[in-house]
């Protein structure tokens, strides 16, 4: 994968906060609510959970296509970690998913 010089751009500098913190907050905060809701409660917080993962998916491979984000030691993001990130991102949050929907707090 080609890597693209590091850009100043706003977005660029609103995309690393995004998926490190700010992206993982609101799915946390969405899992609490799922869990507060009876079990297995279908909801459109379902849907905002998922599109809540989508976004923070998007907004780490924009950051590493787009605007030269690097891996967490500092390292050029290769593909295979892209996608190993990708994977696990997405196996954490649907495993979160599962859970807040068996609870209820």
């Amino acid at each position: 994968m080609s890597q693209a010089a590091p850009s100043e751009s706003l977005l660029a500098g609103l995309l690393r906060p995004f998926w490190m913190l700010i992206g993982n907050a609101v799915i946390l905060l969405l899992a609490l609510t799922l869990a507060r809701l009876p079990p297995w409660t279908p909801s459109w917080r379902d849907g905002v959970f998922f599109a809540s993962v989508a976004c923070l998916v998007w907004s780490r491979w924009t950051d590493v296509t787009r605007h030269g984000g690097t891996s967490a030691q500092g390292e050029v993001m290769t593909r295979p970690m892209l996608l190993r990130w990708t994977a696990g991102a997405v196996a954490a949050c649907t495993a979160l998913w599962l859970l807040s929907q068996s609870i209820e707090l």
